[in-house]
Order: structure tokens, then sequence, then C-alpha cells
């Protein structure tokens, strides 16, 4: 699965699942039936992680030491 962890919140902004066997078919229709609320809460997700500010503030904490 690698990086995903980091993005996707299982359950709450998508599924982590191995390919090929039931349970990733099973969370495409789940994503598919709940797509709405999987997207706001991905959004809120990744801007809170990954928007501007909080690189920026990472960022400088690299370089500050």
């Amino acid at each position: 699965m690698g990086g995903l962890p980091e993005v996707v919140d299982h359950g709450r902004t998508g599924w982590l699942v191995d390919g090929g066997d039931d349970a990733l078919s099973d969370a495409v229709v789940a994503a598919i039936e709940h797509r709405d609320e999987l997207g706001a809460a991905g959004r809120t997700r990744a801007l809170a992680r990954f928007g501007a500010g909080p690189v920026v503030d990472a960022v400088l904490r690299l370089y500050r030491g």
C-alpha cells in the first residue's frame, strides 16, 4: 500500500485494502455509495495535512532545526 496510509483515514476518507480480493470490490462499491461524505472528509484531511500552511510550517521547522 505504500504511502497511502498517510493520505487515507481507513473507514473515514476511504478504505485501505489489498487488491485482488472481494475487499477491493466491496470498497469500490462503498466508495461510490458514500462519495459525498468521503470526498468532504478527504478534502478536510488533505488540507489539514498537505495544504500550504502545514507544508510551509513543516519546512520551516526542518530548516530551523
